[in-house]
């Protein structure tokens, strides 16, 4: 169904009177509401796999909004047997349906969310710089950008507890560095990788989602790399060579199973804690290129040297050496 044209004043701004920005129709009030999920008194397990987007026939029966943050579009979908608002009144009220949870929302931002109603997105899959979190016990879903996301406080809890966090693979790296051609080639089980950031006084990386950059996600300190925790306000790191000096390479401990959002945030350690694998399991990476795919290098463990650390190499993948090549540290 498409949407009509958007007056200019269809932006809903939510008070506790009403709404402004449509005027209420009376027969639209007989569609079925979505139940309120705010009474609900346990948390399920965070550790679910990503949620998945509104199938095609949920996505015409649901109806949009976004509204603009600094790190790009904030958008929800508002899910409802009913089928999709034909006018920008019908919007207001499907708002109105969800307003418990929309005022928790706007009770964590501190300001009104100015929702605009919209269409269904061209895409229905999570793009990388997006997280997608369901309201608990109905179809609505919020899809967030990572770094919107990244830059608030924790929810209060009343408000964590009614949403659900997806869990995404992750990313926990722990030193960029550049490797050339040779260089990459030389690897050798036995062989040793030294990380140049572990020789910095504070030692810091970086978490992910794995469909994020290297330069995305939240810093962690690593100054016990066994233990890594959040580094509130401190930036990750970020590649300061030039192509000039090698492909851009990282150095990433292992996760054993993906993580829930709230951990992928910032605000949840211990998912992380419970997800890192024994012996400080490490493994190499090359970056992706403009026409190559990023791809593991190698795989070892982290181990102290000297002032710093390394990556002791256990197993080198058979398509990063040529044969004949020879042991060598980066």
């Amino acid at each position: 169904m498409q949407h009509a044209a958007i007056p200019a004043d269809a932006t809903f701004l939510r008070h506790a009177d009403g709404l402004q920005g449509a005027r209420a129709v009376e027969s639209t009030l007989t569609r079925p509401t979505i139940e309120s999920t705010l009474t609900r008194p346990t948390i399920e397990s965070t550790l679910t796999r990503p949620v998945a987007p509104p199938a095609p026939g949920w996505a015409a029966l649901g109806t949009w909004f976004d509204a603009p943050t600094p790190h790009g579009p904030l958008r929800l979908y508002v899910g409802e047997a009913a089928g999709p608002s034909p006018h920008a009144a019908g919007a207001a009220l499907a708002l109105q349906r969800c307003g418990e949870l929309l005022d928790a929302l706007d009770d964590w931002l501190g300001e009104p969310v100015p929702w605009r109603w919209s269409g269904p997105p061209d895409r229905m899959a999570t793009g990388a710089a997006q997280v997608r979190v369901a309201w608990r016990g109905s179809c609505h879903q919020l899809i967030a950008p990572w770094r919107w996301l990244r830059a608030l406080p924790p929810p209060p809890q009343a408000l964590a507890a009614r949403l659900q966090w997806p869990a995404h693979d992750a990313v926990l790296g722990v030193s960029q560095l550049r490797l050339d051609a040779d260089a990459v080639q030389q690897l050798e089980a036995g062989g040793a990788v030294l990380l140049p950031a572990s020789m910095k006084p504070e030692w810091t990386g970086g978490l992910r989602a794995a469909v994020e950059g290297p330069d995305d996600g939240v810093a962690l300190s690593l100054r016990d790399p066994a233990g890594p925790c959040f580094a509130p306000g401190v930036v990750v790191p970020t590649d300061v060579h030039g192509a000039a000096a090698g492909r851009r390479c990282e150095v990433r401990l292992t996760l054993q199973h993906a993580l829930p959002a709230d951990c992928l945030a910032g605000w949840q350690t211990a998912p992380l804690a419970a997800a890192l694998a024994p012996g400080m399991a490490a493994t190499l990476w090359l970056h992706a290129a403009a026409r190559e795919p990023s791809r593991c290098l190698a795989h070892g463990r982290l181990m102290p040297w000297g002032d710093g650390w390394a990556l002791a190499l256990q197993q080198v993948e058979a398509q990063a050496v040529a044969p004949g090549a020879r042991s060598a540290a980066a």
